[in-house]
């Protein structure tokens, strides 16, 4: 008898607040897609910390 197994796809779901996150502690953004909550986060915490890490 074998064993099938079979990995589950990982989806990586950003949020508002993780993209205010990643402004505050000066990181590059994930993705530049102005249509996603992450990235209008990024730019609300590049705007409340003064950080431009691009």
């Amino acid at each position: 008898m074998a064993i099938l197994t079979q990995d589950k796809p990982q989806t990586l779901t950003l949020t508002y607040f993780d993209g205010e996150f990643d402004a505050i502690i000066g990181l590059s953004p994930i993705t530049t897609d102005l249509t996603t909550d992450y990235y209008r986060g990024y730019i609300a915490g590049v705007n409340e910390s003064g950080v431009t890490p691009f």
